[in-house]
């Protein structure tokens, strides 16, 4: 699927740096990657909230309130309620 995006051109200097540097194949790569890592980053996030709220505590309001548990899935309404 393609998708257009507006960027910096700082943001663009970093993404061709990476490429280079890092050697990815191209630039859209580099950003694949970053979104890979994005996610995965979320869903520790997630899994930690969730986790603080099995064990008693209370739901962090500031979450962005959806998990993101396999590549290209993401669920919920953004509320920052848990997941059910």
């Amino acid at each position: 699927m393609d998708t257009s995006v507006t960027i910096s051109p700082q943001d663009s200097f970093f993404i061709e740096h990476c490429r280079r540097e890092k050697r990815f194949a191209s630039r859209s790569a580099v950003i694949r990657r970053a979104i890979r890592l994005l996610r995965e980053s979320v869903l520790e996030e997630e899994r930690a909230a969730a986790a603080s709220v099995a064990a008693g505590e209370s739901w962090d309001a500031d979450s962005p309130g959806f998990l993101v548990d396999s590549p290209g899935f993401i669920a919920g309404d953004g509320s920052g309620a848990p997941p059910a």
